[in-house]
């Protein structure tokens, strides 16, 4: 199913809004709000018609795609739970006789380190093949460059999956506070 089939304008993008409406309703209601609220089985319901859509494209990668996203999601909370503590960084001053120690954020090193891990997917699904086509020429080498089928949408996952580990970092995950964009100098300031 693409965005602009008839199946996924006429008939799934109606039933998705109509369910979130219904549940949106549900939720006004004092008896459902809390169980609905607590479960946030709004969200719930959102993120199981995006797999179901998703599955309609490529069934093969749903169980990839899922395990990816609960892994984002872990470490999403780890950053969370590791942001407030630090480690304490030496670094000799140059021109004074007195030593700097600079705290830098556990979570900062976590955020790294997911990020590195995010980008090797991204490499290996989409790139690997132009990368040993390339490796073969420069060296001469036979490589065999099997095609690894990327699953789709992997450049906007991986990013979206980045920007939202970079706003846990930063303390603005519900989406309130400054858009700015983050460097490396920010993540270890």
């Amino acid at each position: 199913m693409n965005f602009t089939t008839p199946i996924f304008i006429f008939i799934f993008l109606p039933i998705t809004i109509l369910i979130v409406l219904f549940l949106d309703r549900m939720e006004q209601r004092k008896i459902l709000r809390s169980f609905l609220i607590k479960f946030r089985i709004k969200d719930l319901s959102l993120i199981a018609l995006s797999l179901f859509f998703y599955m309609w494209a490529c069934f093969d990668d749903v169980i990839k795609f899922t395990l990816y996203i609960i892994g984002i999601w872990l470490a999403g909370r780890l950053i969370e739970r590791k942001r407030d503590l630090y480690v304490q960084v030496f670094r000799q001053n140059q021109g004074n006789e007195d030593n700097i120690y600079k705290k830098i954020s556990i979570s900062a090193f976590i955020l790294l380190f997911v990020v590195m891990i995010i980008l090797f997917c991204l490499i290996h699904f989409k790139y690997m093949p132009l990368l040993a086509e390339i490796w073969n020429k420069l060296f001469r080498e036979n490589w065999v460059k099997d095609s690894i089928m990327a699953p789709i949408g992997i450049s906007f996952i991986t990013f979206s999956s980045i920007s939202y580990l970079v706003d846990i970092y930063r303390g603005n995950a519900g989406g309130e506070g400054d858009y700015r964009l983050c460097t490396l100098s920010d993540i270890f300031s």
